[in-house]
């Protein structure tokens, strides 16, 4: 990189690009990491069991309440019906 001469503060500049090539280099590594456990986590997986149309229950401990409701008085599961 060619730096102006007239410039009162080059190193101002210079510490600039390199935070800036190191903040990339920190991005791209951050990105390669992801990458790298996503196909990890996706080794493990399984297929599910069911196919569509099939009749499932779904658990509700992690369903969002209408409000009042009291999640003491709600049904463990839902079992959708056709």
């Amino acid at each position: 990189m060619i730096f102006d001469a007239s410039d009162p503060y080059p190193g101002v500049r210079k510490f600039a690009s390199t935070v800036k090539s190191a903040l990339m280099a920190a991005h791209d590594a951050i990105l390669a990491t992801r990458v790298k456990q996503t196909k990890t986590a996706n080794k493990h997986r399984k297929p599910a069991p069911f196919k569509v149309g099939d009749l499932v229950y779904v658990e509700t401990k992690n369903m969002r309440l209408a409000p009042g409701r009291s999640r003491k008085l709600t049904p463990n599961s839902i079992y959708q019906r056709k």
